[in-house]
């Protein structure tokens, strides 16, 4: 399904952006940054962008397990709401991750004749405690992208690492951006994007630590997700 906004009658304006948006507008493929007003943080901040030639578009994307764990069941509620591009998670009871290559073509069997493409697959990557062996963690990955090539998804929803309670998360910095790195490197020889989500408790679980994957790590993206912000006492306004 998508929603197609009027276009707009010279540039596009976005009042305060935070810190989070501010980097993915940068990156943002619809138009650049042309000039920078306000003097101070207490100042409004207007960033410009140049018009396109085509109209803005929001694609929706639905994660279709939390209408039923069965798929069949699933690919039913999509098509009675009119959503054609799910972010694949549960099938039949377990992770999109735990499928097997014949189980991940049996799926795309399926959803093929319902019309029905992905947006990326949920998976738990990068959920893991950092004291949890990597190498295997690492195997579980390449899996993943392997099951992308079958399910023709070109994302992964991931994560940064649970760090220990009551660390401090800059001790497991260096830790971190090195595991992410080595997953960034296979991603992208698979041709795949990963996008990092905020989940409490990981490394990039602040709007601080957040902003230094994205600025330290460039080719990965972001999911936000405000409410995970909320639950780590961060201004999702500000951010």
């Amino acid at each position: 399904a998508q929603i197609k906004l009027p276009q707009m009658p010279f540039r596009r304006m976005l009042h305060r952006p935070g810190r989070i948006l501010q980097k993915l507008l940068q990156r943002a493929e619809f138009g650049r940054k042309t000039s920078v007003s306000g003097e101070s943080n207490k100042q409004p901040v207007f960033y410009e962008y140049k018009e396109v030639n085509h109209m803005a578009k929001f694609i929706l994307s639905a994660f279709a397990d939390e209408s039923s764990p069965v798929l069949d069941e699933q690919i039913k509620a999509l098509q009675k709401e009119g959503v054609s591009l799910i972010e694949l998670r549960g099938v039949d009871g377990k992770n999109v991750s735990a499928l097997t290559i014949d189980e991940a073509k049996a799926v795309k069997a399926k959803l093929d004749a319902a019309g029905i493409r992905l947006s990326a697959l949920g998976s738990p990557y990068g959920k893991a405690s950092l004291g949890v062996a990597f190498d295997e963690h690492l195997a579980l990955f390449k899996h993943g992208l392997e099951l992308c090539k079958r399910l023709d998804c070109k994302r992964i929803r991931m994560f940064s690492f649970f760090i220990p309670e009551d660390k401090d998360a800059s001790l497991f910095r260096n830790q971190v951006f090195d595991q992410l790195d080595d997953m960034l490197n296979l991603a992208a020889d698979a041709g795949i994007q990963l996008v990092h989500e905020n989940e409490k408790g990981i490394y990039g679980d602040t709007d601080d630590r957040c902003l230094e994957l994205l600025t330290s790590l460039p080719r990965l993206r972001a999911v936000y997700d405000p409410a995970n912000f909320v639950q780590c006492g961060v201004d999702t306004v500000a951010a």
